[in-house]
């Protein structure tokens, strides 16, 4: 299913592919719903993963950091698609968005970053893994390696640290 891609066989690399590979292959599939692109997202992931090894966080923070790379490689790929299909004139004609969408989406975006700033980090992978990853319960525990009752238990204290927030 996945060809591994030597350039400088970084053992380190190796050992991340072998450990994450499979999950980073689900979650392009998931997004791009094409197997072929899911795996050449996943192959392209993990160069550069390759690329950036110096940098990679240690830890459980090292999947969140894959999971990110293949999430902006696809969507990167989803809106090149998207863009590569529409003729020069719809893109001409598209009316452009009204401001206060832009507001509501960086507000928005302020508060999911100020959330997760607040919470511990073992809340924060799963989150992150669960609601940007687009992983289900049971992957988010597999991949973390905790009881799914811990995935929801992490997930609840999310939502009442959000509560608070939007309290304060």
């Amino acid at each position: 299913m996945f060809q591994q891609h030597h350039t400088t066989g970084s053992a380190a690399t190796d050992s991340l592919y072998q450990a994450y590979s499979r999950v980073i292959f689900g979650r392009c599939l998931r997004l791009l719903k094409d197997r072929q692109a899911a795996e050449d997202a996943t192959q392209e992931t993990f160069v550069r993963v390759l690329k950036h090894i110096d940098g990679a966080p240690r830890g459980s923070d090292v999947l969140w950091w894959i999971s990110r790379i293949a999430t902006n490689l696809c969507l990167n790929m989803l809106r090149d698609r998207k863009t590569a299909s529409q003729p020069l004139s719809a893109c001409d004609e598209a009316p452009p968005a009204p401001e206060h969408h832009f507001e509501e989406a960086l507000i928005a975006r302020l508060f999911a970053a100020q959330l997760l700033a607040s919470v511990p980090e073992r809340v924060r992978a799963t989150s992150l893994l669960r609601h940007v990853g687009g992983m289900r319960d049971g992957e988010v525990a597999q991949t973390l390696g905790v009881s799914r009752r811990t995935v929801v238990y992490h997930l609840a204290e999310l939502r009442r640290s959000a509560h608070r927030l939007l309290e304060a």
